[in-house]
């Protein structure tokens, strides 16, 4: 008898053992639906005949999401394979929608609120969306992933409020866009412990991609934005070569991983889609996924339209070389617009001007030659942040998004007033070069880039637009600056045309820039280059644009060039240098740069700025736009350097700056003297608004 009781209690043992060891393992991970786990469970011992007889037969109603009682928190997963029974896939060909604040882990036994999945579910009436965005984002804390706010480990409940909010918006003819993600709440010791996370994080895709499959959800990302994770977020300060072979081998893993289940749409965002990273773009393999997001966008009362018009065009480029060798398309994946609260009425109007800004750019991209955008989605609909706001429900710019989400994205070529030069590409040209050509703000505005000469396309659209009547054509040319101009000005009943052609060296070889504008005959009947108007300056009379305007005379410093011997910044900072006399039609540089652009590694990083030579700093100036300084510093009465995007000022500089005399707003006349060497700022720590710095 005793030896069987302790054979029994051996057995015993045993099996608590394991279920505790199962247990551990399955808090770890998200749990497996309920309706599977009753797969796997064994099935009730069977009644006699006689008992059955004896029993009534009751019908159980199936509870769904639509009859749930959420006071009861986050649904079970028989609740919601119920409702989700008979979801399919929605086609969509653009992506028009927004971030909502989505539906968080309540807590055990605590009710889910549902105001907010009524307010999260009218996106689609309100900006006339087709596109639901959610999120699952998790924290990675010791070595284990936590629901944010939480100390368990207690994933399975978040995941299922998530998939509640996923389904209702499936069930409200949404197509579902779900991105997944998770951070460190102190950045990563060592690439090994990096690489465990990333690791870790692969049986969580797995998951989220079986569970997108059975959804029928349309989108799935398996890790929001990797490179800006490796880049920044994971805060080990890696080099560009070590984050481009991460981003292609999880990129790889993570996708294999989802393939695997997964028959909707694989997308993935890059977070730091920008010019200065152009190198490391190229160097990704996309080859993996169906769409490339990018995150565009700017705090609010630091937005610069042309920088930024620039900026997104350039990208634009890039994106269609990456979609055209990976064979995929691109969109603009998170749109965000912020600013520190309190949300003013004129931040909040000036957020409406800048999604203006966007969709402006963005009809002007012709997806057929640039593979994209095919969508685009705001961050955020709902989602009330702490310091900042970004949401945009009950405010300006949710009418401006609906407008552009109800109206055609692209007009159709037989509704243009003015038919494209072939094989001609969208470029962007600032307001003050539109001015410059003699171009109202308020006339319909596009410019273009194209392999040709003046006479050829001058001669195309007079062929093209022969039956409207040509009122006046005119040619300049200028040989010192070797640049070349030629306009139209076309009339058609009450509807005018005005379209100029221009050459310089500075633009690349065998190209020229087209500028068109059409609109009423009364806002265009005047349009004529100013270089070519009655008010331009006369032969003798100085140059068109206005030079800088002389220092005042420092008698310390004598006349004549000098020779710098120390570099502003360490050389090793530097990622590629932009020259002075740079000249780029699509960036706006329409005339040459007075100043060289020093691009660094990592915009990231703050770096010392320091005087290249003996010299006296004269002038200092501040640009909000920018959150910046310009300094201006004499090395003598002939010989001066302007250092512009200047991040902070050193202790010595702020100093004289204190001292100096008030020229304007936020312009200062100083006097601070400083040897080679010294340190007279920093550049760096503002990659959201500058990538570099300016010397000239």
């Amino acid at each position: 008898m005793n030896g069987k009781t302790t054979i029994y209690v051996s057995l015993l043992i045993g099996i608590l053992a394991v279920s505790i060891i199962v247990g551990i393992a399955l808090l770890r991970v998200p749990q497996a639906p309920a309706e599977e786990q009753r797969e796997e469970s064994p099935q009730p011992s069977k009644t006699s005949e006689e008992e059955q007889s004896n029993q009534t037969v009751v019908s159980v109603v199936p509870v769904t999401l639509e009859d749930y009682d959420w006071s009861k928190g986050a649904p079970s997963w028989e609740v919601l394979n119920n409702t989700a029974e008979n979801l399919t896939r929605i086609e969509i060909d653009f992506l028009k929608g927004a971030i909502s604040a989505g539906l968080f882990d309540p807590g055990p036994f605590r009710p889910v609120n549902e105001t907010a999945i009524e307010e999260n579910l009218l996106m689609k009436q309100r900006l006339n969306a087709t596109v639901y965005a959610a999120r699952f984002m998790l924290v990675y804390r010791d070595g284990e992933f936590y629901t944010l706010g939480s100390e368990t480990h207690d994933i399975d409940r978040y995941l299922r409020a998530v998939m509640a909010d996923c389904i209702m918006a499936k069930k409200a003819g949404l197509a579902l866009h779900l991105s997944a993600s998770f951070f460190s709440e102190s950045g990563f010791k060592s690439v090994d412990e990096l690489r465990k996370a990333l690791d870790d994080w692969q049986t969580i895709v797995g998951r989220l991609a079986g569970l997108s499959e059975r959804y029928k959800f349309e989108f799935f990302n398996p890790f929001g934005e990797l490179d800006h994770f490796l880049r920044v977020d994971c805060r080990l300060k890696m080099s560009e070569e070590d984050i481009i072979k991460l981003v292609n081998e999880y990129h790889s893993k993570y996708a294999s991983t989802v393939r695997s289940v997964f028959k909707g749409k694989l997308v993935t965002q890059l977070g730091d889609a920008h010019p200065i990273f152009r190198d490391s773009l190229y160097a990704y393999n996309l080859s993996c996924v169906d769409l490339v997001g990018i995150l565009v966008g700017s705090k609010i009362s630091l937005f610069d339209e042309e920088r930024f018009g620039n900026d997104l065009l350039e990208t634009a480029g890039i994106m269609r070389e990456l979609c055209q060798r990976w064979n995929n398309s691109w969109y603009i994946s998170e749109v965000w617009f912020y600013d520190d609260k309190p949300a003013t009425e004129e931040k909040l109007k000036k957020q409406s001007e800048c999604f203006e800004s966007l969709f402006k750019v963005i009809r002007h991209l012709d997806p057929s030659v640039y593979r994209g955008p095919v969508g685009v989605l705001i961050m955020n609909w709902n989602l009330r942040e702490g310091k900042i706001f970004a949401d945009i429900i009950n405010r300006p710019a949710e009418s401006t998004i609906k407008g552009f989400f109800s109206s055609p994205i692209w007009r159709a070529p037989s509704e243009e007033t003015v038919l494209k030069y072939p094989s001609a590409e969208v470029t962007w040209l600032p307001d003050d070069v539109w001015a410059d050509m003699g171009v109202a703000g308020d006339a319909d505005r596009i410019a273009y880039m194209a392999s040709a000469t003046i006479d050829e396309v001058s001669e195309w659209y007079k062929q093209k637009m022969a039956e409207w009547t040509l009122i006046d054509e005119d040619f300049f040319s200028d040989e010192n600056q070797n640049f070349s101009l030629r306009y139209l000005l076309l009339k058609k009943d009450d509807q005018g045309v005005y379209i100029f052609v221009m050459k310089d060296p500075h633009v690349p070889a065998g190209k020229i820039v087209i500028g068109i504008a059409s609109g009423p005959w009364e806002l265009l009947k005047e349009c004529q280059p100013m270089m070519m108007s009655e008010t331009a300056p006369k032969e003798g009379e100085g140059a068109f644009f206005q030079v800088e305007p002389p220092f005042t005379h420092l008698p310390e410093l004598g006349e004549g060039s000098v020779v710098f011997t120390v570099s502003p910044v360490e050389l090793e900072a530097i990622g590629r240098v932009e020259p002075l006399g740079r000249m780029n039609a699509p960036s706006g540089h329409v005339i040459p740069t007075e100043h060289g652009g020093f691009i660094l590694k990592n915009p990231a990083l703050e770096y010392q700025l320091r005087a290249p030579a003996d010299g006296i700093i004269f002038e200092i100036m501040y640009k909000p736009e920018f959150d910046d300084y310009q300094l201006r510093m004499a090395h003598s009465n002939t010989f001066v350097s302007i250092f512009d995007h200047l991040t902070g000022l050193s202790e010595e500089v702020e100093q004289g700056l204190q001292e100096g005399e008030k020229t304007g707003e936020n312009s200062w006349r100083v006097k601070i003297y400083v040897k080679v060497g010294d340190v007279i700022g920093k550049v760096g720590g503002h990659p959201d608004l500058v990538v570099g710095f300016d010397w000239g």
